[in-house]
């Protein structure tokens, strides 16, 4: 088990109205343990932003069923995009995941997950009640129709070992490697965010993502391109966008970051469509010793063209990434956090 919070201070400079202040983004409470041996479990909550009430995020029951083999049913964050899918928020590199996730991400769901273990080789498949379905119950509307299906299917080369990819940055003194990802989602129904144009359609939701990160001792790279086609009555609609970001160790304790996300969304009847980029700056500063348990961070991401111009693809505000309603021109986004996690 164990505890995490990451605090924030978050300044928006050219939006519709500038603003500032303090957040709690996340608060979180994790209880894990061995039933026995072979059998495992997880309850983990989360105070948010925005209330003071406690969401169940993982709740789930884990049975290996061999040395290959393990089954993990309950509510849990579904393998498919590599920035939520095979990271932890305490994981990732940057202050928060990009405009691309945003965008694709299935998040956490109710279901269950089968997943197998090669020395190079990692496939999970998962059937679930569909995208940000999270503590639904089953004839709530948000849930699929039915089942989705998720799968993903990963390589790896080189000494670093399956452990290392559960995070993003490359600290000093880890092994070379890389691992290459692939991922698909359907669903008909459910939460899946179509166009207006599909409000009185059955929408079958398809989701693809393909990503390849590699590094080792201090400096990494990872890039991402992922994309969903909304298919109702006789039309379809594709999004899609790519990711990519790097990092250094100035030293065992600094780490610099860069990264560049561009979207593509397909045409929509209302609400802004128009392409969107965002680039982001950053700083990390482990100053014990280089441990994680505390991490002080400091970015800025600029996005390039007015939100309202995407409106259809990503809303506002949305303070998890510091994107607030913008109707003129682009706004540049400060985040500082205090990460703390054991």
């Amino acid at each position: 088990g164990g505890w995490e919070i990451l605090f924030r201070y978050l300044y928006n400079i050219g939006s519709d109205d500038d603003e500032g202040g303090f957040q709690i983004r996340r608060a979180r409470l994790d209880f894990r343990g061995q039933i026995r041996e072979g059998i495992t479990y997880r309850v983990r909550g989360d105070w948010g932003r925005g209330d003071s009430e406690f969401d169940a995020l993982d709740i789930y029951i884990g049975f290996d069923l061999s040395d290959t083999w393990d089954l993990r049913v309950g509510q849990f964050r579904f393998p498919f995009e590599r920035e939520v899918g095979r990271t932890g928020a305490t994981n990732l590199l940057t202050i928060e995941r990009s405009i691309l996730s945003s965008m694709v991400r299935v998040d956490r769901t109710q279901g269950a997950t089968l997943t197998g273990t090669w020395d190079r080789v990692r496939w999970a498949n998962s059937v679930s009640d569909g995208r940000r379905a999270t503590s639904t119950d089953f004839v709530n509307p948000r849930e699929a129709d039915t089942v989705a299906l998720t799968s993903r299917l990963e390589f790896r080369v080189g000494e670093a070992s399956w452990h290392q990819y559960r995070r993003q940055s490359w600290m000093p003194g880890d092994k070379e490697g890389a691992m290459i990802g692939i991922a698909g989602h359907w669903q008909r129904d459910g939460n899946t965010s179509a166009p207006p144009q599909f409000a009185n359609d059955t929408v079958d939701l398809f989701m693809y993502s393909a990503d390849v990160g590699f590094g080792g001792d201090g400096a990494g790279v990872l890039a991402v391109v992922s994309g969903r086609t909304f298919v109702g009555d006789g039309e379809d609609v594709t999004d899609w966008g790519a990711m990519v970001q790097g990092s250094y160790f100035f030293c065992d304790e600094v780490e610099g970051y860069a990264r560049y996300a561009h979207i593509f969304p397909g045409d929509r009847t209302t609400g802004g469509d128009d392409d969107f980029s965002a680039a982001t700056l950053g700083a990390n500063w482990y100053p014990l010793g280089g441990s994680r348990r505390l991490r002080l961070s400091a970015e800025v991401t600029y996005y390039f063209q007015p939100q309202a111009d995407v409106a259809g693809v990503l809303g506002a505000p949305d303070t998890s990434i510091n994107l607030l309603p913008d109707g003129d021109d682009g706004q540049a986004a400060v985040i500082l956090q205090a990460q703390i996690a054991f």
